[in-house]
């Protein structure tokens, strides 16, 4: 998620409409929709017979000086009845101008033979998008300051949503209504002989709290540098939020939107939408020249609203773009997705300015959000709220082509200053356009004693624990994964694990655990201890000790993934585990910027799980030692970090590859085996317009040394009749099917989303899943009661994903069916194919 920032009109651009200019007059005023009060941004006003003009602000607000007094004004807007208004002679007070909706949103689109004006605008825009994009400078600096609040609103007021002007947020900017009765009667059915409808009392309760404060309110100011390529450090310099002493909040609400308009995708909430000025855009998106004027500067603006042509299965925007004949720039841009996806609606807004006469640069960008209404607006009760955000904010001190040292970078991105939210009112008003409205007063005093009452910057500090995969209990945090597990050799897997919290100690960390298998019937149990050694560096050393189950010839690499990953889904079809009890000591940090490593010494007493034994110097055995020192490192290039306030890092990702690399050294001389185990992986991930989301992973492993199974690789199947998809798996090999000493795994996806179908609010995820493995083994014969055989000639299967089938909320599931061939297929076909149910979590 980019900046999601606000402020709110302008009473000092109110009071400089007293000020007169000598030999100039000055016109100042804002326009409003007439039925809601709503300010209308990028209203296109032309002031003389030549078509000379300007357009509003994000607030409406307007400002026109010229030599001689205009004549007239007449107002455009793409949606509304145009408006003329006569100033006459002598001074002018500020105005206030209505406009009114036409009583129709889109009409439909006819394509006449010929060129298409509106093309040649845009393909000269899209020609100079490295010259007009912001993040192609060598650097720039700029101070902002942000706003968001949300507040809830009834739904018969979301019901009527279209560009550029949205009534679905009007009631939001207008004013306390005096009858809230009448009001409600007024959206009712009004039909003659039909009885009126009793008035929700409890409705009227929840409107008229929410005229007086707002349910959330957050203001930042922040101060970002930037330098090419792709660098950038992002300070909070002060923070308030309702209800909160912690700032945390900050740092999520600056990831709303996209920073400029100029990328082949447009990020809004996590989501790429393809860009009206991608290449090849003019054949996707319906483009129509709606107006032109020209500026106070004499240039031209044209105004070009778009949309996706029917049946384009790409996720796209709708909504009007103004270009300015000055270098074919952006400079001002209304959009929003054309179709809904999820739980979330978002609107964005964003104003360019002309930067010391040589760059245009955001100076204003606005994010509205709602959440709560069904995707199709029209389903749920008849009488709901719905939770709705606004945000806007103002770029300012902006500077161009500061002189910035590469030092002054890190892959930490975005901070927080410790002092943020101790910032007196005489630093707020420095950067606040307009004093706080007596809503926002009443927020912060009433939201403020709450906070304080239950204690929300404690429900921040859980929050922040839970998306870690922990549950804060007092001074400790429980692994809320490990409260129920599953696998095929143990069964049902009831268990706890805790681990001390900051609340105890910011330097160290005690826990331990304990499991029981329903099937296996054995307890489970360990302890561990951590110390921080550096924290800026993630140094630190960690101790454990446990007597668990594990299965033969695993590998895992240092921060692979998440908790929510369905990778891990491959344990549940787990049937063969040995018995291990482990001691572990081991040091991590960060070194070299984009890499993070970790040194370790381990010792290990495997029991064979059941009948497998190995054949060592003419003795068999089911018991092996395997003291072992080694390194884990991962690599990613340019990967960015934003740090909460207490010290924690959440990774924003990376655009470039991941490379992680392990090596592992057995000690014979310790009582143990002698070898050398070495693994490494790669995964990328990246988008494109017309195939959407790709990822390839590729893993490989070597052992050199005689090794029991234990010590071996595993083919990494998944199959277990029909059970869920495991990606970075082969769905149809065997659990156990294949023992390699050296492989190398290929796992691609390609993830179509709805591009290749969609159909109302059925809109399912398309993924072409294609695997192959190859593997050896050496030595086959000293591995007892069990078949060791490696995919010499190479394993293959193919799949096809169908995900979200069914969606609710934050969770959707879906189907699947994977076939295996080449030289390991089976002869009856049937037994080829792997059926597997697909769940993820997701909020895109």
């Amino acid at each position: 998620m980019k900046k999601v920032l606000i402020i709110i009109a302008s009473l000092a651009f109110t009071l400089c409409s007293a000020i007169p200019l000598q030999g100039q007059s000055v016109i100042r005023g804002r326009v409003t929709d007439r039925e809601t009060g709503e300010p209308l941004a990028f209203v296109n006003i032309v002031y003389n017979e030549r078509g000379t003009g300007t357009t509003t602000s994000l607030d409406g607000l307007f400002a026109i000086e010229t030599g001689v007094p205009p004549e007239f004004l007449k107002l455009s807007y793409v949606g509304y009845e145009p408006v003329a208004v006569y100033p006459g002679e002598g001074p002018v007070g500020f105005l206030n101008l209505e406009m009114t909706r036409k009583p129709f949103l889109l009409e439909e689109v006819t394509v006449y033979p010929g060129i298409n004006p509106a093309h040649r605008i845009i393909e000269k825009a899209f020609g100079n998008r490295r010259l007009n994009n912001p993040e192609m400078l060598p650097s720039f600096s700029y101070k902002s300051y942000n706003k968001l609040y949300f507040t809830l609103v009834h739904d018969s007021l979301l019901a009527r949503v279209s560009l550029p002007g949205d009534p679905a947020l009007s009631r939001i900017y207008a004013g306390p209504r005096s009858n809230r009765a009448e009001t409600i009667a007024d959206e009712g059915n009004e039909t003659p002989g039909v009885t009126e409808q009793p008035v929700d009392s409890g409705r009227i309760r929840t409107e008229e709290f929410f005229e007086k404060q707002h349910l959330f309110l957050m203001e930042s100011v922040s101060e970002r540098q930037y330098r090419r390529p792709g660098r950038n450090n992002e300070r909070v310099t002060a923070s308030r939020v309702s209800g909160f002493r912690d700032p945390s909040f900050t740092l999520l609400a600056t990831q709303l939107q996209s920073f400029s308009f100029y990328g082949d995708f447009i990020s809004l909430l996590d989501r790429n939408y393809l860009s009206p000025l991608s290449r090849g855009s003019i054949s996707r998106y319906s483009f129509i020249l709606e107006d032109s004027m020209f500026t106070q500067r004499n240039d031209t603006l044209f105004i070009i609203s778009f949309r996706p042509y029917p049946n384009r299965n790409f996720d796209g925007l709708q909504g009007v773009i103004y270009i300015n004949s000055n270098r074919y720039a952006v400079q001002n841009v209304i959009a929003e997705p054309f179709e809904r996806r999820g739980i979330f609606n978002i609107r964005i807004r964003q104003n360019y300015a002309f930067v010391d006469n040589r760059q245009w640069f955001p100076a204003e960008l606005n994010t509205d959000i709602i959440l709560g209404r069904d995707e199709d607006g029209a389903d749920g009760p008849p009488d709901r709220f719905s939770l709705v955000g606004i945000g806007k904010s103002y770029l300012s001190d902006i500077t161009i082509e500061p002189e910035l040292r590469r030092r002054h970078f890190n892959n930490v991105e975005l901070t927080v200053a410790p002092d943020a939210h101790r910032r007196p009112d005489e630093y707020w008003n420095e950067y606040r356009v307009e004093p706080l409205s007596e809503k926002d007063l009443k927020t912060y005093h009433v939201i403020d004693s709450i906070g304080r009452e239950v204690n929300l910057d404690r429900s921040l500090t859980i929050f922040e624990a839970v998306a870690t995969g922990y549950i804060p209990w007092g001074i400790v945090n429980v692994d809320y994964a490990g409260l129920l597990d599953y696998n095929y050799f143990e069964g049902l897997r009831p268990g706890i694990r805790i681990l001390t919290n900051d609340r105890l100690s910011e330097s160290f960390r005690l826990g331990g655990y304990a499991a029981f298998g329903s099937r296996d019937g054995t307890l489970k149990y360990g302890g561990e201890a951590g110390i921080s050694l550096y924290r800026p560096a993630d140094a630190g050393l960690r101790f454990s000790w446990s007597r668990d189950v594990e299965e033969a010839g695993s590998y895992s690499f240092l921060e692979k993934h998440s908790v929510y990953s369905s990778e891990s889904y491959r344990r549940f079809m787990i049937g063969r585990m040995d018995f291990v009890e482990n001691y572990d000591v081991s040091l991590g940090f960060r070194f070299i910027r984009h890499f993070k490593g970790s040194l370790y010494y381990s010792g290990s007493r495997v029991r064979s799980g059941d009948d497998y034994l190995f054949l060592r110097e003419g003795i068999e055995r089911d018991e092996f030692v395997f003291p072992e020192a080694g390194a884990r490192i991962r690599f990613a290039w340019r990967e960015k970090f934003m740090q909460t306030p207490r010290g924690n890092r959440i990774s924003m990702g990376t655009d470039f590859p991941v490379i992680w690399f392990n090596y592992g050294r057995g000690l014979g001389d310790a009582g143990g085996y002698e070898y050398t185990r070495m693994q490494a992986g790669l995964y990328q991930g990246f988008v494109t317009r017309n195939l959407g989301r790709t990822s390839i992973t590729i893993e490989g492993g070597i052992v050199e040394g005689e090794v029991p199974l234990f010590k071996l690789y595993h083919g990494k199947g998944s199959f277990r009749g029909f059970s869920l998809e495991a990606a970075n798996s082969f769905a149809t090999m065997r659990m156990e099917e294949f023992f390699s000493d050296r492989f190398v795994s290929v796992f691609f996806r390609q993830n179509f989303e709805s591009l290749l179908f969609r159909s109302g609010r059925f809109r399912p995820e398309v993924v072409f899943v294609t695997n192959a493995g190859f593997g050896s083994v050496s030595e086959t014969g000293n591995h007892l009661f069990i078949n060791v055989e490696a995919p010499e000639k190479g394993f293959y299967e193919s799949g096809l994903l169908l995900n979200n089938l069914y969606r609710k909320f934050f969770t959707g599931f879906g189907l699947g069916v994977f076939y295996r061939y080449g030289p390991y297929g089976f002869e009856k076909p049937v037994d080829n194919f792997a059926f597997k149910l697909t769940f993820g979590v997701s909020l895109r």
